[in-house]
């Protein structure tokens, strides 16, 4: 529209060149997170973005893939098989404004309107019938942030969620990071509210009601950001009914919590560093039902040294605390104590070839561990040629977890209100991930993505107890089997050409193929890839995009 400002808007967009999103194995009751990677979204996002939690790129209230977000289908209670069912949202329409004034005030607006998606499957007489799986919605946002002093800025944020069948929701906040002595201090926070008729409730479910609602959350932080030595203080709540995962993302309300950090850091190079740091901090957290969320205390330390290797590593403990999530709301059990140690160890980027590796290590009082392994290889044999090789082995052995919600009228607290049922569980997981970018011309490029990924996971049956009312264990004997074996192959290809400026040629094979299975804790790697590979049908999906640039 001018020098200083854009429109962007499209019509049914299809974003098949986007790389897939890596498998993961999440056994909480948090949703995973995934950052945006359709361009559309990512445009601009410097100026939309409302960070709450998470750092500078963290969730906020503005998570673009709820437009457009994938679809889960469940089968009805009369259904046999499935037969048809959309894979996403379709985005009938979506336009952007954003840019920035000469007096430093940044504006941005977005809308997008998604289509009603209906699926259709097979009940048990053999009729085929059709039910809705997601309503069509409207996303709405405005967004707007005024530069002044230099480098501070203050902003507002405004956003509403409309889906047929339902009253719309909204959610508003503000946000500041103030910088004062010359950016030697540095003042920063936010403070959000929600309004509408969805709530997690105590299974960590989500849950609607037919009235209005409203929820809050803030956070602000104070400290010394420049010079040596830095410190830092700062405070953060969310309420009991704060709700945004309408257009925004946020795991867990009804909490607060308080954090102070400090540390030192050398830029001028040494005998033997280029440059160094180290600090520590404390967290600690509570919710509003008057429990102890946590307490942990932690150091880190981080080294360049003359040769531009890099090493880092950090140590913390966790005096243990209570957690309402894992029981799914049949009661809090109380988390041991624990202790972390990390390490990680990276050559010089510069190189040609550039190696990392990574260790994280937690032991648990009663006894539990966890351990991430990782290491990569990047190569780089030409400066259009990038191969990235990474793999990933973490295991978890012997710690409490929720395994079903049972009612025992022998057991005196779980013989009205149902317990939950906990057991030692052992998990093992692979994750072997190949990137490569080629860039054979200026204007012609491939770039292939694949991983491998394997999680199994055992409970052992000999150890099953009852959550009881003191927040501990009692044995208790229950014969489930909850063991599982999953495997996944993701492949992604995409062959890109710009024939002409502007305007691009893609080709893109995309290929999917899982297994899962009740049970098979002990099946080895080979017959898992067998199970993938033979007794699995492939998921296919090859396409063609053109697209043509016109000046106007």
């Amino acid at each position: 529209m001018s020098s200083n400002f854009t429109v962007d808007a499209t019509i049914n967009p299809d974003f098949a060149q986007v790389e897939a999103d890596p498998a993961v194995l999440n056994l909480t009751t948090f949703e995973t997170f995934y950052p945006e990677k359709r361009p559309f979204f990512i445009e601009g996002t410097q100026i939309l973005r409302f960070v709450t939690f998470g750092g500078d790129f963290g969730p906020g209230l503005f998570y673009s893939r709820r437009i457009g977000k994938p679809i889960n289908v469940n089968l009805p209670s009369d259904g046999r098989i499935i037969t048809e069912e959309p894979r996403t949202a379709t985005i009938l329409g979506a336009a952007k404004f954003s840019g920035k004034t000469d007096g430093g005030t940044s504006i941005g607006v977005l809308t997008a309107v998604t289509d009603e998606e209906e699926f259709s499957y097979r009940d048990t007489l053999g009729s085929v019938k059709t039910m809705r799986a997601e309503p069509s919605g409207s996303y709405n946002l405005f967004r707007v942030k005024q530069d002044f002093w230099g480098n501070s800025n203050i902003g507002a944020i405004v956003t509403e969620t409309s889906r047929e069948g339902s009253v719309p929701a909204y959610t508003a906040g503000t946000d500041w990071d103030i910088k004062l002595e010359s950016s030697k201090y540095r003042l920063n926070g936010f403070l959000a509210l929600s309004h509408g008729t969805k709530f997690i409730d105590k299974f960590h479910r989500v849950s609607s009601q037919s009235f209005m609602q409203q929820g809050s959350a803030g956070k602000v932080n104070f400290g010394r950001v420049s010079g040596a030595w830095t410190y830092g203080a700062g405070f953060d709540f969310t309420s009991k009914k704060y709700f945004i995962n309408d257009l925004g993302f946020f795991r867990s309300p009804n909490d607060y919590g308080i954090g102070i950090n400090g540390g030192y850091r050398n830029f001028i190079p040494g005998e033997f560093f280029q440059t160094y740091n180290f600090g520590g901090n404390l967290h600690l957290r509570w919710n509003y039902d008057r429990m102890t969320l946590f307490k942990e205390i932690n150091t880190n330390a981080y080294g360049q040294f003359l040769n531009y290797w890099s090493l880092s590593g950090n140590m913390s403990y966790s005096f243990g605390g209570e957690d309402p999530y894992e029981p799914r709301g049949y009661g809090v059990y109380h988390i041991p104590s624990s202790f972390l140690i990390r390490g990680e160890i990276e050559s010089d980027n510069r190189k040609m070839i550039i190696v990392n590796a990574e260790e994280n290590y937690r032991v648990y009082d009663n006894g539990g561990m966890t351990s991430t392994t990782q290491g990569s290889i990047i190569l780089r044999p030409t400066s259009s040629m990038e191969y990235t090789l990474s793999l990933g082995y973490a295991i978890e052995r012997d710690l409490d977890r929720f395994v079903n919600s049972i009612v025992d009228t022998v057991i005196t607290f779980a013989a009205v209100d149902p317990v939950a049922v906990y057991g030692k569980r052992d998990v093992d997981g692979i994750d072997f991930t190949l990137r490569s970018s080629i860039l054979f011309t200026h204007d012609l490029s491939l770039q292939i993505y694949n991983q491998f990924f394997w999680a199994k996971g055992n409970f052992d049956t000999t150890t099953y107890s009852l959550l009881n009312p003191n927040r501990g264990l009692t044995p208790y004997h229950y014969s489930v089997n909850k063991d599982f074996n999953r495997t996944s192959l993701q492949t992604n290809v995409v062959l890109r050409w710009e024939y002409r400026e502007g305007s691009t040629f893609y080709f893109v094979w995309s290929h999917g193929r899982s297994f899962f299975q009740n049970g098979g804790y002990n099946t080895n790697l080979g017959t898992n890839l067998d199970n993938t590979f033979l007794r699995t049908s492939p998921d296919n999906v090859y396409v063609v995009k053109v697209s043509y640039w016109m000046s106007l």
